[in-house]
């Protein structure tokens, strides 16, 4: 991890939260699950590739292999493998299932 100030978060898997710096309160559990988080706060990535591209979207849950992989938005969950894969900044999303809504265009609420 390239920890500077970040405080309370847990990584468990190769590369998992390797690009954090100062985000807080991440937990990531799975080789690159949240790879790029830099200073996002309070999200839960678990499986592979999980929030893989996050670099400071807050409060997202990503269960599943490339769940939320492109995300940086807030408030989304994703739970099964591929869900809200291609989402980047799309905010108070849920997915569920395989593939769900993998090709979502990032509508705001």
């Amino acid at each position: 991890m390239n920890n500077t100030r970040g405080v309370s978060n847990t990584a468990t898997g190769v590369a998992a939260l390797i690009s954090n710096t100062t985000g807080l309160r991440n937990t990531a559990t799975g080789g690159n699950a949240l790879f790029g988080n830099t200073t996002g706060l309070e999200n839960t990535a678990s499986g592979y590739g999980a929030l893989l591209k996050n670099t400071t979207g807050n409060n997202n849950t990503a269960t599943g292999s490339a769940a939320l992989l492109s995300n940086s938005g807030n408030n989304n969950t994703a739970s099964g493998v591929n869900a809200l894969f291609n989402s980047t900044s799309g905010e108070n999303n849920t997915a569920t299932g395989f593939a769900a809504t993998r090709k979502q265009h990032n509508r705001q609420q």
